[in-house]
């Protein structure tokens, strides 16, 4: 029995792109990347030749579509320099080669051949490790029919796989056309995507197609453009296996408060490997109990990550620092881990992304995502976040890691408890928060609803929440119908009443 090789890979020097193909380009193979306009083909191509001339490898970039010195400008535009890198303008040496009687005789081949020739020259010539032809839209047009251009593409093809380089070329994907023919001759596809969400949030995607010889991640993986490159944010996998395959912890040791009364509520305490969803309308305590749990934990000299969507690191710190909880020395000694991120800016897979790179450097204890109802509003992907949000708390239960995740309830008072966005399936603890009115006074309620890990109080308490810190009250006996925001109260000077002569008396 003939044994196979394992297959030589090189990376393609974007982040998160080697992950998606698991662990690069097979090398020798020949590539198509294909995306309209603005997608970031060249950003992506300049990158795999900077790998590999950091690699000590020759590299070849060969356009036909524009000019050596945009090349250059978009290389400095994300702090690069093309040192090491061929570049060939082979449309303008083929337009100055041109004879007065070419131009008269309209010869179409002619152009194309002296084109191609001028191509595998280069490539004879300079015998790079890693070639770039940007882009095959301005062969297709030279070639005037489709077989015309697959049977040009079959002959470079078949020149690239003899130079024992590995080739990506580039070419724009035009709706409606037929990329069949090209996609077999290929040994990868991948493609690259952009939509506009609402007025002004881009996302941009990535999508591996075709990858001979070796499995890849498939599916859309959201990707980014910044300043230094394309960066490209898979569907999350740990060692190439999914989060759900990784093994499952069966010891759930106890995260407590400081807080004796809220620890008893939960039934001891929030579960280490488990979700926590604390649910409830502005102003009921969500971040409050965020900061609980951030404060305890760090007081324990553990590490704890939290995620802001709905307010400034700066309010957040204030906030705790008022109600008697300052954190501000826990975020001097990295025990606090704040990140302030801008909805609108940030893909679901780069959120996952920048949660679990967190997680896996700093060995955090808890994370804490505050609220995911603000991110969800401003990125309006409900459905794709929902996703990212089972994989994420998937993988950091199996880590160990504590997760708190808030979401707001829509309205104040009078509602039933209501968010558009339910993730209570995919939580191990639910905690509800509510304002109720009681004697002319606003109150707010704690209760807890679910708990999968051990048994919990099922009263429903007083939240206390003021200059002195937080206080759990004792349970609310007296009212009726809390959850309503319009409770009941349930004779509250505790007086009797006469039904016969209407005549009420204080009770002893």
């Amino acid at each position: 029995m003939i044994k196979s090789q394992p297959v030589a890979k090189i990376s393609t020097g974007v982040a998160g792109l080697d992950a998606v193909l698991n662990g690069g380009l097979p090398r020798g193979g020949t590539y198509l990347v294909q995306g309209e306009a603005g997608t970031g083909k060249t950003t992506l191509a300049l990158q795999f030749l900077l790998s590999g001339v950091a690699e000590g490898e020759s590299a070849l970039y060969i356009t036909l579509s524009q000019t050596t010195e945009w090349l250059h400008k978009i290389a400095t535009s994300h702090g690069w320099a093309l040192d090491g890198v061929d570049l060939l303008n082979a449309s303008a040496i083929q337009s100055a080669s041109g004879s007065g009687e070419q131009v008269l005789l309209h010869s179409a081949d002619l152009e194309l051949n002296e084109l191609t020739n001028i191509v595998i020259e280069a490539v004879d010539r300079l015998r790079p490790r890693r070639l770039v032809l940007d882009a095959l839209s301005y062969l297709r047009l030279l070639s005037g029919s489709a077989l015309r251009y697959r049977h040009e593409m079959l002959a470079l093809q078949k020149r690239f796989s003899a130079s024992e380089a590995t080739v990506m070329v580039l070419d724009d994907l035009v709706k409606d056309q037929n990329q069949t023919g090209i996609h077999n001759l290929v040994d990868g596809v991948i493609q690259l995507d952009q939509r506009l969400i609402g007025h002004s949030t881009l996302r941009r995607h990535l999508q591996v197609v075709k990858l001979r010889a070796q499995p890849f991640v498939m599916g859309l993986h959201d990707m980014q453009i910044h300043t230094g490159g394309v960066h490209v944010f898979p569907q999350m996998r740990i060692s190439g296996v999914s989060p759900a395959q990784l093994p499952v912890k069966h010891e759930w040791p106890q995260v407590k408060t400081d807080i004796e009364e809220l620890d008893h509520l939960l039934g001891g305490g929030l579960e280490s490997g488990t979700s926590c969803l604390v649910i409830g309308a502005a102003g009921t305590g969500k971040t409050t109990l965020v900061t609980l749990y951030s404060y305890a934990l760090t007081n324990q000299e553990r590490r704890v990550a939290v995620f802001l969507f709905d307010e400034s690191i700066e309010t957040f710190l204030s906030r705790s620092a008022a109600l008697n909880m300052d954190l501000q020395l826990a975020v001097e000694s990295g025990r606090l881990l704040l990140h302030q991120v801008n909805a609108g800016e940030v893909s679901p897979a780069e959120f996952a992304h920048l949660i679990r790179s967190t997680v896996e450097e700093k060995d955090v204890a808890l994370v804490a995502v505050d609220s995911l109802t603000g991110y969800v509003s401003a990125v309006a992907q409900e459905r794709e976040i929902l996703v990212q949000m089972h994989e994420l708390i998937t993988y950091l239960n199996r880590l160990g890691v504590l997760s708190i995740i808030t979401v707001a309830q829509h309205g104040l008072l009078g509602h039933e408890i209501d968010s558009k966005l339910d993730i209570s399936y995919l939580s191990d603890a639910v905690v509800v928060l509510r304002h109720f009115e009681g004697v002319g006074h606003v109150h707010q309620s704690i209760s807890v609803f679910k708990k999968r890990h051990s048994s919990h109080e099922k009263t429903i308490r007083e939240l206390l929440i003021g200059a002195d810190g937080v206080k759990i009250g004792e349970a609310t006996e007296r009212f009726r119908q809390i959850l309503s925001g319009w409770p009941i109260i349930q004779n509250p000077w505790n007086v009797r009443f006469d039904q016969d002569n209407n005549d009420s008396h204080h009770a002893d």
